[in-house]
């Protein structure tokens, strides 16, 4: 499958992520841009505490050598993951390996990623927004608007109108006009008395389903194998940065390699708290060693007195993953 590069990839970036996880976000600019030096200069400043990048997730936890590669934290086989979601005769396609960091953290490690393999080399992912139901209304009351000379005039007429579109998806149909029409018609049946709202209606028909701006991938990088990405695609500028112009989807499908770069706010909370705690108390806390899976932790904790107490009580608001309300309910349940 090709993988073995892939997954060193991903090994050396996030060695690189763990070493300057325990750095201040404001000396992050100071750190050498290769993972020796940036050992040296750990070590010189005698920094220790911080939990800037997480272990690795995805289907890839199916696999024994992502472990023991040291990319994630689980050992499959001892927590009989399922080794199918990472890697099964239909999937043909390279597998989930998303890594965590915390949002400074991040940026600097795509920063050494582009240092490593040069930095045209490395390009974000383009992302397309397109005009849904209740944006097509209120951007044709804009228009509408500025077309009769009064801007502004019927932005609460536009409200009004959403009130009346329960779906907040793909109610006008861009494919299937049928279903189209008849949400147009329904709404100008409930309006039929308001000539404004008739032809604000009449232009969110005739807008809905366009393209309407770019914006860049929260979390996904390519990573070219040769140093100019434009030998192979067509790249453009969002928002001061460069990304390929093909979607996720469609990137992967032109044999591009996109990797997961998750800025995750958790990290920074929980790299803050364990600061504030040395600062404070004098200990110092490190996340994965102190708190295991298992057993007890550094505190005299056990794993089931934390599911007890934390998750069977869905008490779990600041958890990355079981914060929903939903979470929550089905943790009660479990209990």
């Amino acid at each position: 499958m090709g993988y073995n590069d892939y997954f060193l990839i991903v090994k050396d970036f996030i060695e690189y992520g763990r070493v300057i996880g325990v750095v201040p976000d404001e000396l992050l600019d100071e750190v050498p841009l290769t993972i020796e030096e940036a050992k040296k200069y750990v070590k010189e400043h005698n920094f220790k505490i911080g939990q800037g990048t997480g272990v690795g997730r995805g289907s890839g936890a199916g696999s024994l050598v992502v472990y023991l590669l040291g990319i994630t934290g689980l050992d499959p086989l001892k927590y009989n993951l399922l080794f199918e979601r990472f890697l099964n005769v239909e999937r043909v396609s390279m597998p989930d390996l998303d890594c965590d960091f915390s949002p400074n953290v991040r940026n600097k490690v795509i920063l050494y990623v582009k240092n490593k393999y040069g930095n045209d080399a490395v390009a974000g992912i383009i992302t397309k927004s397109y005009l849904k139901p209740k944006s097509s209304v209120k951007d044709a009351a804009r228009y509408y608007g500025e077309l009769v000379g009064s801007p502004g005039a019927y932005y609460a007429l536009a409200d009004e109108i959403c009130k009346k579109i329960t779906d907040n998806f793909w109610a006008f149909d861009s494919e299937i006009d049928d279903n189209k029409t008849t949400l147009i018609e329904s709404l100008k049946s409930d309006f039929s008395a308001n000539e404004n709202a008739i032809k604000i209606l009449d232009i969110a028909y005739n807008i809905e389903g366009m393209l309407r701006q770019y914006g860049q991938h929260a979390a996904g990088i390519i990573i070219y194998d040769d140093n100019d990405i434009t030998n192979y695609t067509s790249t453009t500028i969002v928002s001061n940065k460069r990304v390929v112009e093909t979607d996720k989807i469609e990137s992967e499908e032109n044999g591009l390699l996109k990797m997961d770069f998750l800025g995750l706010n958790n990290l920074s909370i929980m790299t803050d708290a364990i600061r504030m705690i040395s600062e404070r108390y004098g200990e110092d806390i490190d996340i994965e060693k102190d708190f295991p899976v298992e057993g007890t932790d550094r505190f005299g904790h056990s794993a089931e007195e934390v599911y007890e107490n934390i998750y069977a009580k869905g008490r779990t608001k600041n958890v990355f993953q079981f914060e929903s309300a939903g979470m929550r309910k089905y943790l009660k349940e479990l209990s």
